[in-house]
């Protein structure tokens, strides 16, 4: 999703709470860290998670309704996620941030997949309120989605297809814009954005299956190829020499899915060790 606007929100951003990374004189330990989050981000993103679906309830607008409607039509599609991404395809500053509103409203109240949340990150990369650039919030939804398709793709049996969704949206230029903005923070600053991605999840709570995350993998391209109807060749004549691609279509196949109580404890496990690895950050 590619936005050619740059918004300037009239809402105030998050206000990101200073980290005690910052404000400690010795090193965090683990145990630190777990109160942090339990006293202090949790709390933090729970709050937002209730203001959002609040505001999203008071909604009485003709035109945020009819938008936000159809947004929700074209995340249930079966043609999703192209029919999403043109949806989110923003042509006024005023359809940008209905938009907006609507991604953050499923990403904390409603548990959106990862998907939702790097198209957050990109709308936020190119946003801004009184207080300047908004990329530090587009940071923490950037990995939010990162996380989430980490925590949601251990349930696909073929690995491949999770790693494949990520290396897409990895390569999207507002994504690379801002891991750039990363880069340039201390490690201490970018340990702190990473806090309130882990906060974020944690109050997500689980999600169920996605097909549309492990359907795209090497071993759903082999099975789809032993149906002729799912391939299409593609004639390109466009340069010097004509090409011939072949296109595999893999939504008809139902993937493979990790036993549920194995995945539920992954997660689990995801979550500390992706917490502890802010100790080494």
């Amino acid at each position: 999703m590619n936005s050619l606007l740059f918004l300037s929100l009239r809402w105030v951003g998050y206000s990101l709470a200073v980290s005690i990374l910052s404000a400690c004189t010795t090193a965090p330990t683990y145990e630190t860290l777990q109160t942090e989050m339990t006293q202090k981000r949790i709390p933090y993103w729970k709050k937002n998670a209730e203001v959002i679906q609040a505001k999203h309830q008071q909604v009485s607008r003709p035109d945020v309704l009819a938008q936000m409607n159809r947004l929700d039509l074209a995340l249930s599609s079966s043609a999703a996620p192209a029919e999403l991404q043109k949806q989110l395809m923003a042509k006024t500053p005023q359809e940008m941030e209905m938009n907006m509103e609507w991604l953050r409203w499923r990403i904390l109240s409603q548990n959106a997949d990862g998907r939702l949340a790097y198209y957050y990150a990109q709308y936020l990369s190119h946003a801004r309120n009184e207080r300047g650039s908004l990329m530090a919030d587009a940071a923490v939804f950037m990995m939010v989605g990162r996380l989430a398709l980490e925590i949601d793709g251990a349930r696909c049996m073929d690995r491949s297809s999770p790693s494949h969704v990520k290396n897409q949206f990895e390569s999207n230029p507002a994504i690379q814009q801002i891991n750039a903005y990363l880069a340039k923070l201390s490690k201490p600053q970018r340990s702190d954005l990473f806090l309130h991605a882990i906060a974020i999840e944690e109050i997500r709570g689980e999600r169920t299956s996605q097909s549309w995350l492990c359907s795209v993998g090497l071993q759903s391209l082999i099975q789809a190829m032993n149906t002729p109807a799912n391939i299409k060749t593609v004639l390109s004549t466009g340069n010097a020499l004509a090409t011939t691609t072949l296109q595999v279509d893999t939504s008809k196949i139902t993937p493979q899915y990790k036993d549920e109580a194995a995945w539920k404890i992954e997660r689990r496990q995801i979550l500390d060790r992706e917490l502890r690895s802010v100790l080494s950050k």
